[in-house]
């Protein structure tokens, strides 16, 4: 079965109202989660309801396998992972007056503060559907910083008419359960019903709006607009954020198809997904029929069965013998394991194929013995990292930095408090330093500290330097997967403020290179 045929199924089967861009975006987020088939009414091994044949599109598969959230795992932790995560320079740190790195040292305490390392990972991930925005907001009397990362399917951005490239605004509307709204204080709610929420972001304020049932939605979403009895939205909140802007960011994954939604991650390997979910589910069927095949009884004269004097029903167990009359036969319906070797070489390369086309991993255990230096790794996963390039644009330059100012314009404003951290000038200029896609080891760590000391002047051949030393060190410091390369630097710094003149290391000749 196709993925698009599955997507139909689910459209039909989604809440009265919704529009069919939701529809969409909630199949592929099906997939993503391994929720597509749930709504499917059969279980595999049901076969038969009453006289009817039951259909193999009718039945949920017996096993998921995932393979969409497999490549949104690895595209999410190679671009935003621990060792992944970018360093935040600033032109501000480039001026000898701030040597220590005063503001990127501040922008490592939002960083760290606001927990934006899982919150761009949730941002990848919600957004492989095809979008993604982060929410930032201040809670509570302090104004602590909270990010929340909510999925394209639920929200809309509003652009400004007079400037396309500004977010003029935001909608998320979402489904809740009335058990949820009870915990906070709506006592209207009943716990076992679904209701339709209603969030608004504009440049002002956040505006929160009474919930409605499924019911009202649907009528809403179907009423004529002069309709004044039709069931509308009623504000109940309205807080002034004081951001001086919309604190959302709305990011689109690549490729973008327009500017609200892109294409899915895995949207091109979805038929592959379903078809080894259904080829893995039927192998298994087979396997289980291999160690237990149907029992072929022919009664001929029989006149009787397991010891009784008429006819009944075959159970068949080692433990009982069954006695066939004259002209009576017994035989098992088995099966070569040669199908089920084909069918596991059918999933196998469908699983190779799928990966080939979106770019994902395909290094395994079996073709990966041993430890292997950086560069093998690299070379291993080349269409993976071209992947992670596109997501490193879309969730990076143009996602975690916009993430970044609307922090520092509510730190600037007010909106947001954080321990530690002044006010940063949320219009200086930031860029994104990433670090290297594999820690290098062994041989590849040993040239890497060659060059890196050669182009520091450390060489007698080459005794003049061609990068500063605080470039180097941060270099090494990158090279060697350290967290906070800035903090290399300025230990370097104080070394060398602490220590004389005389003491410093010079080349020594000692006859080789």
């Amino acid at each position: 079965m196709a993925f698009a045929d599955l997507a139909k199924l689910v459209a039909r089967n989604a809440p009265k109202g919704t529009s069919a861009r939701y529809a969409r975006l909630d199949a592929l987020e099906r997939l993503l989660n391994g929720t597509l088939y749930d709504f499917l009414p059969f279980s595999f091994d049901q076969e038969d309801e009453g006289t009817r044949h039951i259909l193999l599109r009718e039945r949920r598969p017996s096993l998921v396998y995932q393979l969409a959230r497999l490549i949104v795992d690895q595209t999410s932790s190679l671009t935003f992972g621990e060792a992944h995560f970018p360093s935040i320079r600033s032109w501000e740190s480039e001026d000898a007056s701030d040597r220590s790195g005063g503001f990127e040292r501040e922008i490592e305490r939002i960083v760290e503060a606001c927990d934006l390392e899982s919150a761009m990972m949730s941002a990848i991930y919600r957004g492989s559907i095809g979008s993604s925005a982060v929410i930032v907001r201040g809670i509570g009397p302090k104004r602590i910083p909270h990010i929340e990362v909510v999925s394209g399917k639920v929200a809309r951005p509003i652009f400004n008419p007079k400037d396309p490239t500004s977010l003029g605004g935001m909608v998320q509307v979402y489904t809740v359960s009335g058990e949820v709204l009870q915990a906070e204080g709506y006592e209207k709610a009943l716990a076992d019903k679904t209701y339709w929420l209603r969030v608004e972001f504009d440049a002002k304020e956040e505006r929160r709006f009474l919930p409605l049932t499924e019911q009202e939605f649907a009528e809403m979403q179907s009423a004529d607009p002069d309709d004044k009895k039709a069931p509308r939205w009623k504000l109940g909140e309205a807080v002034d954020h004081g951001f001086g802007c919309t604190p959302v960011v709305w990011m689109v994954n690549p490729p973008a198809i327009d500017r609200v939604d892109g294409a899915a991650t895995f949207e091109p390997i979805a038929n592959f997904c379903v078809e080894i979910d259904y080829s893995l589910s039927q192998t298994g069927r087979g396997l289980r029929y291999s160690a237990d095949p149907t029992l072929v009884v022919s009664r001929g004269d029989m006149m009787s069965l397991m010891g009784g004097e008429s006819e009944g029903p075959i159970v068949k167990s080692v433990a009982r013998a069954l006695e066939l009359g004259e002209g009576g036969s017994a035989k098992l319906l088995e099966i070569t394991g040669q199908g089920l070797d084909s069918a596991r070489e059918y999933v196998k390369m469908l699983r190779e194929w799928a990966l080939e086309v979106v770019g994902g991993m395909k290094a395994d255990a079996e073709n990966s013995r041993g430890p292997q230096s950086g560069r093998a790794l690299e070379v291993l996963s080349q269409p993976l990292i071209w992947l992670v390039e596109r997501m490193r644009i879309a969730y990076g330059t143009r996602g975690l930095l916009p993430v970044l100012r609307i922090i520092l314009r509510g730190i600037k404003s007010g909106s947001l408090v954080i321990a530690g951290v002044d006010a940063p000038d949320p219009d200086a200029s930031m860029r994104l330093v990433w670090p290297s896609w594999w820690t290098p080891r062994g041989s590849d760590l040993a040239q890497q500290a060659n060059a890196l000391q050669t182009f520091a002047g450390g060489s007698v051949k080459n005794p003049v330097a061609l990068l500063s030393r605080d470039t180097v060190a941060r270099l090494a410091a990158t090279t060697v997967g350290l967290d906070d390369p800035n903090r290399a630097v300025r230990e370097l710094v104080d070394s060398d403020e602490t220590k004389p003149i005389d003491s410093a290391p010079r080349p020594v000749d000692t006859g080789k290179d």
